[in-house]
């Protein structure tokens, strides 16, 4: 029968983009490549694009074949120019050997072992069904990504945490592996050399170094421990972060090395066997210990533990001396030479360091390089005295040498740390840690941006394969740029990060796939270029399997019973990086807005999972089992009682954790089976990660296939028995060849008439192509003849066959994943604890205390009260209800923490009877029944409140830096004891402003004190104008007369003393009163005269006027300006030097009240006045 070309529509052209794959090679996984170009092109035009500069002998040897979902069709050479591939086609581009080269290679492929795995897209069969066996040690990837590359060798440097139980922690790791950052995240670094002890004075200072990985990276937010490194005294960081513009470093200048020593320097007295002293002479015993090779200087410290002092005959103590010598000799030398004799004299009953360094030298003097034993020797004696202190230890002895502790030529990002650790760190500095984020190119949409902060694996990935820290980088040429941006903008969209420090043994392999895996994708070398197959819905297909084009079908299904929840230990970057575990639960079959609704719906049988998750009631919202056959019984609470732990490596985020668990969870659902088939030749359209549709009877019960018998218009008929159901529509799927020269043929599905019943023969429906005698077909019902599968690997066999191994497409999982929505996460495990109902004990009142004797209050009380006795149930707090002795209701109770157990009760004047009844709350809100009911009367035991004071018979006036202050006490104030001052400038009275002691007074006696400095008087001779000028010197316009100074206007002048004793830097205070002022802008001044005049501000209205001024060089005198349109008259002036003990000037408000012992009486007050 005579083959038609296929019709194919001509297209106008335009921007939607066509799928090109182009397999240069013979085996479709090696060498391929994929573009895009816009939907209009045709397949002449794709071809140049595919093969730009090929030959005409090959281009006799391309293939071009237009895939769909429903099928394929192979394009001849004669339409290439005609035919014009529609958006929605994946055009496929293949080269077949020619000749005998097929033979040639085909002989060859059959020396291979049948049992050999193709290159990395290779399916390690038994890791594979180990895998499917043990979901809990299932990576990140999943079924799929798992299948595609080899599981994960274990290293013996496996991965280890820096975050432990308690806390953050450095780790030294010579020779180790430098970090490789993936994202962001807060880690402790790994020391970058050896940590060491500085001392000064008597303070000790830790240097530390820290390595972070290859840069370039961002490092943030350092903390030692959970405290922030800025919290700490006198603390300096220098960072290099392996970039450019780096400044050099200044604290680790050198290397240092240093050891532990621990031993004591004695020099006491031989003892006898019996361990006591004996009377001959103290012995030194020198103690050395050896330095690094090659060190140049070296460092001794010495450990003061108890102290250095000595405790005279009346417990007094004083310094005590202590004599150390130090001496060194090169190594081969025979003698020592002494360096120094260290002398320490100190009075200091703490602990306590110190160092010696000092340079290496041999026994001719000169300094020289070497490894050097260092002797230390006490030349004074132990003292056995009780209570004196000289004991000293060597602590350590550092090596030092000039080059840089640092010798790694590759760009990375180091910390050096110097902090005090006196009083701050508890030994060495091991808990530095930070938030460190990568940097490296990045895809914006449109282009790749080098050196920006990114959690993108796509971006990681591609870094681990170009990256300088890879020994053998790819170049950009070697990198398939569309996948990898594909890649991205998926993660981007689906919002997939890759969080991790690479700080472990792993090869490229195992980079690849944790990367891969957290960006559900697989990276691998197709031979030519690095790619990525991403794991996510498919829109085309590359090729049809059925038992006609393969054979040996086989499937496995994994029945499991699952767990109830999976959990994941991950560091939650919603809290500062700290280690989280969250429970997911394993999917419900059902979900349920309500409980109502679940419990209405019977129908499922037993043992089905539903999940109610939006009840208004929160208890009801959870997870439940169907118990009883379908239709009837009930719905129960089903906990989580079995989960399995499972490790997100790279993954921080608690939304993402969800996620991709549920993710790893609808895997296993939809992906249990593994289907394989066995096709001959090692040509194929296939290659790991490919899209497939795939047919077989014995793979879905409704599917059949045969061989075409008999064709007659639009029926046919088969080897076959088909089976058609009543309401089914089916349909019948064949490949359809042009003519005898099509090798390939297109995929075409007919619909057929539906006949119940079986049959050998089928009816068309409608027009269209037909198969011909001999053709294999499928045979099912409509979108279930084909399962769509996705090539997991691809397995050599025997007679150059290949085994495919498949697993389910799985779109449903892929929806299910997309519309996930994480619950809410607050970093808790597990559910609400349930409460006790258990009421506490009433508690025992311990004592009772009221008035000024029990609680300083002449109004208090105060009701002490502890647990009772032999309960378990934990006491939240206190309740005590109290009213007026007598009253009818009870006032609010009065609380108090159990913990502190003192409950104040207020609203009481002194005198109140109270009626007061205690209880108990439990930490669960459960009250005990009230105590038994007691009454208090407030202040019974107090003293008498003392009468208040005669304000008549008290002055308070105020002075220069002082107050004043007389008081009689009346002759019947017999319960009067004492009297209590208070001062302040605020006027605001308070208990704390009490000023100097109580006076002790008697019924009937008079009293004075004074507040401030009394001693003060003033350097003026009248001052007060009681006599004739001068003393003052009048200047222009002033006068004297009447006891008062009078300046008139038209002319500034002065009013002075002179020949004034003052002291240079003393303050001195002026006051003045003007009794009036007149004139425009008219105003007063002080000021010190002689030398450079000092001068205080202008005064311009009545009143005491008052300041101070301090004295420079040159000052003998003091003077009262008034400015040229002033009409003033003044009096009163004073000038005095301020004390200490003087009081502020200014108001100051006095109060006094009477005592009678620790009861007060009324208070009397405030007293208004003025210091100047």
């Amino acid at each position: 029968m005579k083959r038609k070309l296929l019709d194919l529509p001509t297209l106008a052209p335009g921007d939607a983009p066509v799928h090109v794959t182009v397999m240069p090679m013979f085996d479709p996984g090696e060498a391929r490549t994929k573009f895009v170009v816009p939907h209009g092109q045709t397949v002449a035009q794709i071809v140049a694009a595919a093969f730009p500069v090929a030959s005409p002998s090959l281009l006799k040897r391309v293939r071009v074949s237009l895939v769909r979902n429903a099928g394929f069709c192979a394009i001849e050479p004669a339409v290439w120019n005609i035919v014009r591939p529609k958006a929605d086609v994946h055009v496929v581009v293949r080269v077949v050997p020619a000749g005998k080269a097929m033979q040639s290679v085909l002989q060859l492929l059959l020396t291979v072992a049948a049992t050999a795995i193709t290159g990395p897209g290779g399916l390690a069969l038994q890791g594979f069904f180990r895998t499917l066996a043990t979901f809990a040690i299932v990576t990140a990837g999943g079924l799929l990504l798992n299948s595609l590359f080899k599981p994960e060798t274990p290293s013996q440097d496996k991965e280890k945490p820096t975050y432990t139980i308690s806390g953050w922690r450095n780790q030294a790791s010579p020779d180790g592996f430098v970090p490789l950052v993936a994202g962001k995240m807060r880690y402790a670094p790994r020391y970058a050399a050896g940590t060491w002890t500085e001392i000064v004075g008597d303070l000790i200072y830790v240097r530390s170094a820290f390595l972070w990985g290859y840069g370039p990276l961002a490092i943030t937010n350092l903390k030692i421990g959970e405290t922030p490194l800025d919290k700490y005294d006198e603390e300096t960081v220098e960072t290099q972060y392996g970039a450019d513009g780096d400044v050099p470093f200044t604290l680790y200048p050198s290397q240092v090395i240093e050891e532990s020593v621990g031993a004591e320097i004695v020099m006491e007295a031989p003892r006898d066997d019996y361990g006591e002293p004996t009377e001959d002479p103290a012995v030194a015993k020198p103690v050395s210990r050896y330095t690094a090779t090659d060190a140049a200087e070296a460092c001794v410290i010495l450990f003061f533990e108890g102290g250095l002092f000595e405790t005279g005959s009346e417990g007094g103590q004083s310094s005590k001396r202590v004599e150390i010598e130090v001496a060194m000799r090169l190594i081969g030398a025979p003698d020592f030479d002494v360096v120094t004799t260290l002398i320490y004299d100190e009075e200091k009953t703490k602990s306590f360091f110190r160092a010696f360094r000092f340079t290496l030298k041999n026994h001719a003097g000169v300094a020289t390089r070497g490894r050097y034993e260092i002797q230390l020797t006490r030349k004074t004696k132990n003292d056995d005295d009780v209570g004196d202190q000289d004991d000293v230890k060597w602590f350590a002895l550092q090596s030092f040498r000039p080059e840089s502790p640092f010798n790694f030529a590759k760009p990375h990002a180091k910390t050096l740390a110097r902090i005090k650790a006196t009083n701050q760190l508890n030994g060495t500095l091991d808990a530095l840690n930070g938030v460190v984020s990568a940097k490296m190119r990045d895809w914006n949409g449109s282009s790749w941006t080098p050196a920006v902060e990114t959690q993108s694996p796509a971006s990681f990935a591609l870094h681990a394969i170009t990256g300088d820290h890879f020994a053998y980088p790819a170049s950009d040429e070697e990198i398939d740029w569309p996948a990898f941006e594909e890649w991205h903008e998926h993660c981007e969209d689906v919002g997939l990060k890759y969080n991790r420090v690479h700080d472990f043994e792993n090869g490229l392999d195992d980079v690849l796939a944790a990367a891969g895996a957290a960006g559900r994708a697989a990276v691998w070398w197709d031979g030519e270029k690095w790619t990525v197959t991403i794991d996510k819905p498919r829109t085309v297909i590359d090729d049809h399997i059925s038992v006609r084009n393969a054979s040996n079908f086989r499937w496995s299904t994994k029945y499991f019973e699952p767990p109830d929840a999976h959990r994941v230990t991950f560091l939650d970057e919603t809290n500062d990086y700290l280690e989280a575990e969250r429970i997911v639960p394993w999917p419900a079959d059902i979900r349920f807005e309500t409980k109502a609704t679940m419990d209405a719906y019977l129908s499922p049988r037993a043992g089905k999972r539903a999940e109610v998750y939006a009840d208004p009631t929160p208890i009801n919202n959870g997870y439940y089992k169907k118990v009883g056959g379908a239709g009837s019984s009930s719905w129960v609470l089903k906990p989580i009682d079995v989960t399995e732990a499972l490790e997100l490596p790279g993954k921080t985020n608690p939304d993402e954790i969800w996620i991709e668990t549920r993710r790893l969870q609808y895997e296993r659902i939809y992906r249990n089976t593994v289907y394989t088939a066995t096709q001959a030749g090692s040509i194929r359209r296939a290659a790991p990660g490919s899209a497939v549709m795939l047919a077989r009877d014995v793979l879905v019960r409704a599917m059949h296939s045969g061989r075409v018998t008999a064709v007659a218009g639009n029926r046919i008929e088969t080897d076959s028995v088909f089976k058609m159901e009543e309401g089914v529509t089916y349909g019948l799927r064949f490949r359809h060849f042009d003519d005898e020269e099509d090798t390939e043929g297109v995929s075409v599905l007919r619909t057929l008439k539906t006949i119940p019943g079986e049959n050998r023969a089928v009816s068309l429906v409608g027009s269209g192509e037909v198969p011909v005698y001999g053709d294999l077909v499928h045979f099912g019902p409509m979108a279930q003849e084909s399962i769509p599968a996705i090539v997991a690997g691809i397995e050599r066999g025997n007679d150059n066959s290949s085994i495919l191994h498949m697993l389910s497409a799985a779109d449903e999982m892929h929806e299910k994943v997309a519309a996930e929505v994480p619950p809410t996460w607050n970093g808790r495990v597990g559910a609400d604890a349930v409460g006790s109902n258990t009421a506490p004990p009433v508690p025992i009142v311990t004592s009772v205390r009221s008035g000024i004797t029990g609680t300083d209050d002449a109004d208090g009380l105060m009701i002490r009260l502890r647990p009772g006795e032999n309960s378990p149930v934990i006491v939240d707090r206190y309740e005590v209800r109290h009213r007026v002795s007598g009253a009818g209701s009870w006032s609010t109770a009065a609380t108090a923490p159990a913990s502190s157990g003192v409950v104040d009760i207020p609203g009481y004047a002194a005198g109140n009877t109270v009626e007061w009844q205690p209880r108990s709350v439990s930490k669960d809100g459960i009250p005990s029944v009230w105590g038994v009911s007691r009454t208090t009367t407030i202040g019974a035991d107090d003293p008498v409140v003392p009468d208040a004071l005669n304000v008549g018979l008290i002055v308070v006036s105020g002075g220069l830096g002082k107050a004043d202050i007389f008081l009689t006490v009346p002759d019947d104030a017999e319960t009067t004891t004492h009297v209590k001052l208070y001062r302040n400038t605020s006027g605001v009275f308070s208990e704390s402003d009490a000023t100097l002691a109580p006076i002790p007074v008697a019924a009937g006696g008079s009293y004075n004190r004074v507040l401030g400095d009394a001693s003060r008087v003033t350097k003026l001779t009248n001052g007060d104008f009681s006599a004739a000028a001068p003393p003052p010197t009048t200047g222009a316009g002033w006068t004297v007369g009447s006891g008062k100074a009078n300046h008139a206007a038209g002319t500034a002048g002065t009013l002075s003393w002179t020949s004034l004793t003052l002291t240079v830097g003393k303050v001195y205070r002026y006051s003045f009163s003007i009794d009036s002022i007149s004139g425009s802008s008219a105003a007063a001044s002080a000021r010190l005269t002689g030398g450079s005049s000092v001068i205080g501000p202008n005064h311009t209205v009545t009143g005491i006027q008052y300041g101070a001024l301090t004295a420079v060089s040159g000052n003998t005198g003091f003077a009262i300006n008034a400015n040229t349109n002033a009409v003033a008259q003044i009096d009163g002036v004073a000038l005095y030097e301020e004390t200490a003990t003087c009081l502020s000037q200014g108001t100051l408000y006095v109060w006094l009240r009477p005592m009678n012992g620790d009861t007060p009486g009324p208070l009397a007050g405030p007293y208004t006045i003025l210091v100047t």
